[in-house]
């Protein structure tokens, strides 16, 4: 089960047509009987002889057609030496110690322009941006290894969707405490809520920032304040979905340099911006650079991945914006300067996401850090 810790759905209408036969009946009239002659007498009945019964040949068994094995999935001969969300090589003396079969850290930070900068975010294998409420976007920070990484934050409360995209990890779930409608739900949800600020005082408030967006934790402590009753590895038949590859350019990409992510209808966008010498993407938003607080650094990724799926506003009378994250739609992959469009599937709320070609191809993404954007399924991205 995904884990969280708290820092401080379609209906199917089935249209029936019914078919009536409405059958004839003709009606014989008194003219049409004809009288008929008294009929000859009936002659005395031929006895034939009864003919000697054929034998019937034996028939011979049919031998049942041997099942044929269901092969067993090849081992990969390097799992447990490499991180399995961004395909990059641990360091040697991590090899076989467990760590990629742990349960990832996914932490709910806030987005909006005075939470600026964010901490801990330069370190996470993966950020996902996502709609929340009054057009405003939260990221999702996850890690596979927190334990060398600083402060993180701030860290907002919980919502359906973002405890939904870290069950799609099997992860660890960190948010605020948040008295929200969507707690409801989470209490009653396969993923594992990591709290911060509640009995076991995880955290604490960065005088430096004001205003709700103040709420910090460092990876050390997590691992620290981790209830011993968690599950810390991932559940029996979960798998990762990122397929890996040295160079994951799309073959027959458009030219995609510059590209400019509208979440919703009027909504905050994101841009990326391609450079060619590091072979990565560098985020901006709200007219300025993305940048790690804890060390100043710009942020830049190898894959950029966009999900397109349903949004319903307003989906609780606090106002929240519910997302679609099952049962597949489109989307976009973009890698070395290209595009491609993409799809992507995910069977329920505990299942990972898996992401395709239009051909139905398994997608293949370059080794590196990802940035996922899930939009509105009818924001397509400017690119250039």
């Amino acid at each position: 089960m995904p884990a969280v810790i708290v820092f401080a759905g379609v209906l199917i209408f089935a249209g029936v047509v019914v078919v009536t036969f409405l059958s004839g009946q003709k009606t014989v009239s008194d003219e049409s009987v004809v009288m008929q002659a008294t009929p000859p007498p009936t002659p005395a009945p031929t006895i034939a002889s009864t003919p000697a019964p054929t034998p019937t040949a034996t028939p011979t068994p049919t031998e049942e057609p041997a099942e044929t094995p269901t092969p067993e999935p090849t081992p990969d001969p390097n799992w447990g030496k490499y991180n399995p969300l961004t395909g990059e090589w641990w360091d040697e003396e991590l090899w076989d110690t467990g760590l990629s079969d742990n349960r990832p850290w996914a932490v709910s930070i806030g987005n909006t322009a005075d939470a600026m900068p964010l901490w801990g975010i330069g370190q996470a294998d993966i950020l996902c941006e996502y709609m929340v409420e009054s057009l405003l976007t939260r990221i999702m920070a996850i890690y596979q290894d927190v334990s060398d990484v600083g402060r993180i934050g701030g860290i907002r409360s919980l919502r359906t969707s973002n405890m939904e995209i870290a069950a799609s990890y099997d992860a660890i779930f960190v948010h605020w405490i948040g008295r929200t409608n969507d707690n409801v739900v989470a209490n009653g949800s396969p993923i594992t809520q990591f709290k911060t600020f509640d009995a076991a005082h995880v955290g604490s408030r960065d005088p430096d920032k004001s205003g709700v967006n103040n709420a910090v934790v460092t990876g050390s402590l997590l691992l620290r304040r981790t209830p011993e009753d968690f599950r810390t590895q991932v559940r029996d038949g979960f798998s990762h979905s990122f397929k890996f590859v040295e160079d994951g350019t799309p073959a027959d990409g458009l030219t995609a340099e510059n590209i400019l992510v509208r979440f919703y209808y009027n909504s905050k966008t994101t841009r990326f911006t391609y450079n060619k010498d590091e072979n990565v993407y560098y985020v901006s938003q709200y007219g300025r650079d993305v940048t790690d607080g804890n060390d100043n650094k710009k942020l830049s990724f190898t894959n950029i991945i966009i999900v397109q799926t349903g949004h319903k506003p307003n989906y609780n009378p606090s106002g929240h914006t519910y997302i679609r994250t099952v049962r597949g739609d489109t989307g976009y992959y973009i890698n070395g300067g290209k595009i491609v469009e993409i799809r992507w599937w995910r069977e329920d709320e505990k299942a990972p996401y898996e992401y395709f070609l239009s051909d139905g191809t398994p997608l293949e993404i370059g080794v590196g850090k990802t940035y996922i954007c899930i939009t509105h399924d009818k924001q397509i991205p400017e690119f250039e």
